[in-house]
């Protein structure tokens, strides 16, 4: 009841204070349009860049909140773990802005370090552990490069010096940090401390650093359950860890193992990511919020930070593993997010809801700048694949298919029945037959059974068998000839780019040939009520899928098929006699010439 009377506040606080944003927040929730992965990547730092313009000091702004009036001011942690990003942005595309401002949140960071070499709380000006770690990134990242003044190299030497011997002091004697932890408790997702410790200890040739670094991953290593899990992953004692800060963890581990090759480091960190890999493969679309220690989730939410080091993470553990699955969920849950990136609005263009729905637990009715950092993070690996927006698709409508129990029937229903008794009649009169979509191939069975002389081929992206069935998609029909039949049952109501697939299948498509759409009406009983079902989750798409299952009417039909080369024949429209809430239409179509 308190979270709830919380969200509340929040909500109503974020209407009153911001009713133009919060207005403009909505909308751009709703464009879930996905771009190549370079013009996110550059939409992403641009708005980091609008973040850092919003001050005086040249730190990142922490976000821009809808209950706080607008933009917060700058967070020394985040700033310090953004500039590394910005410099691997400035690296891929060349452009000197992104690495002006990576040199300029330095030279504050400088500026804003403790005598004793500390970095503070961006709210209570207290020395913490986390933030002074995350600073390191930074500092160390502008250290290493290699045109920089010799003067300036050397103040940031002393920096690192300053901030690494300050948490070697700090350590407990079992190797975690409870004093100036957060909350005054032990967390071991700080095991990021421990990576940049580790490294500076490295750049620099301490092995004091290096021992205190290894000292605190044992300790982290101590943390984990016999199943796997990590304790002390808490914000506080009294909630269940956030996949923020359980992917936290991981990646620390990753970077420590990537520098030293500790098989025990790779074993643990194996342990628990591939639980989580189970999870995503064959239980959550997308991974959840909250998991409890026994890895149930525990909040259906979405953390949009989380599931932005989570792909990131995935694509690095693919590159270790060669293990395809985690090649498989960084791309899909990377393509879920590129949905989610506002569009429009010129404070929010580019960044990220803190969760969906955007109420959510974490971060809730805000963009922060370190969900954008790892989302860019997670961009950046991905531009290593140059994966095309169509295999993302495909991808993620099949996951969706499997992921909703999507059964294929192998029996006909009164729907199937109505489709055979008008596709028969082409069927007959046709020598080459394509059936697009066809799933395991009941159709093609049943017309080769009663129609024993035809020439009748499948393909299908899921359900292919090297038989029947050739693997393909509407988007690439991989037969040489031309067919002078194409038909598709409930198939194109789940093609995002419709127009492309259209006209691949004109290409296809023998100058004489027929193509038949057998596909739902969006005027029914079913019809009306489709979106509410799929706002409550009882679609076959989640309710904030980057695509939602489409049916046209015979209006857009018309103008659809006419604008990719096709005139209608004849539409028939019917009500299953098992069905009456549902209607359907067989649309017969051939090139306009």
């Amino acid at each position: 009841m308190r979270k709830r009377l919380s969200k509340l506040k929040l909500l109503f606080s974020s209407l009153f204070r911001n009713p133009i944003a919060f207005r403009e927040f909505i909308i751009g929730m709703r464009n879930e349009d996905i771009y190549d992965n370079i013009t996110h990547i550059k939409m992403a730092s641009d708005w980091l860049l609008k973040a850092q313009s919003q001050g005086l000091d040249n730190g990142y702004s922490r976000g821009f909140y809808l209950y706080k009036k607008g933009w917060d001011k700058s967070y020394i942690e985040t700033t310090g773990y953004i500039i590394p990003t910005l410099l691997d942005v400035y690296n891929l595309t060349n452009d000197e802005g992104y690495k002006e401002s990576a040199l300029k949140a330095g030279k504050w960071l400088l500026s804003v370090q403790k005598d004793n070499g500390a970095f503070t709380d961006i709210d209570n000006d207290i020395e913490l552990v986390f933030d002074t770690g995350q600073v390191l990134y930074g500092l160390v990242a502008i250290y290493e490069l290699e045109d920089i003044e010799v003067s300036l190299k050397d103040r940031y030497k002393h920096s690192i010096i300053k901030a690494s011997k300050w948490l070697c002091d700090v350590q407990d004697s079992d190797g975690s940090w409870r004093q100036y932890g957060f909350n005054n408790i032990a967390h071991s997702y700080y095991s990021r401390v421990s990576f940049i410790l580790y490294k500076a200890g490295l750049l620099l040739d301490n092995s004091n650093y290096r021992d205190s670094a290894t000292k605190h991953i044992k300790w982290v290593l101590n943390c984990q359950l016999e199943n796997g899990f990590f304790d002390n992953l808490k914000f506080s004692d009294d909630e269940e860890p956030l996949l923020h800060t359980i992917i936290y963890v991981l990646e620390g581990l990753y970077d420590y193992y990537i520098l030293t090759k500790d098989k025990v480091v790779l074993t643990a960190l194996l342990k628990n990511a591939d639980k989580f890999k189970a999870i995503n493969s064959n239980n959550d679309l997308l991974l959840c919020s909250q998991y409890d220690e026994n890895f149930n989730c525990i909040n259906s939410e979405r953390c949009i930070t989380g599931l932005a080091q989570w792909s990131n993470l995935s694509f690095k553990l693919y590159k270790l593993t060669n293990d395809e699955d985690y090649l498989l969920i960084a791309r899909k849950t990377l393509y879920y997010l590129k949905s989610k990136q506002f569009k429009e609005n010129k404070n929010l263009k580019g960044s990220l809801p803190g969760s969906v729905p955007f109420g959510g637990l974490y971060a809730p009715y805000s963009a922060i700048n370190w969900g954008v950092k790892f989302y860019l993070d997670a961009l950046i690996e991905n531009d290593k694949y140059q994966v095309s927006l169509i295999e993302d698709s495909n991808l993620w409508i099949g996951e969706c298919f499997k992921f909703e129990s999507h059964v294929v029937d192998s029996g006909f229903t009164e729907t199937s029945k109505e489709y055979l008794k008008t596709l028969g009649i082409y069927v007959d009169n046709s020598t080459n037959i394509l059936d697009l979509g066809c799933g395991e191939g009941k159709y093609i069975r049943y017309f080769r059974d009663k129609f024993k002389d035809i020439n009748i081929n499948g393909i299908d992206p899921y359900f292919y068998n090297n038989k029947e069935v050739r693997k393909g998609d509407v988007y690439n029909i991989n037969f040489e000839k031309k067919f002078d039949l194409i038909y598709t049952i409930e198939v194109l109501q789940h093609v995002k780019y419709l127009d492309i697939a259209l006209r691949e299948i004109n290409s296809k498509l023998s100058d004489d040939g027929i193509f038949i759409i057998c596909d739902r009406n969006p005027n029914s009983f079913i019809g009306y009520i489709k979106s509410i079902q799929e706002y409550r989750g009882r679609w076959m798409y989640p309710f904030d899928s980057p695509f939602i299952e489409k049916w046209y009417s015979l209006k857009e039909w018309n103008k659809i098929l006419q604008k990719n080369g096709f005139k209608v024949d004849k539409i028939i429209t019917f009500t299953s006699s098992s069905n009456w809430m549902s209607k359907y239409n067989i649309i017969i179509t051939r090139k306009n010439r």
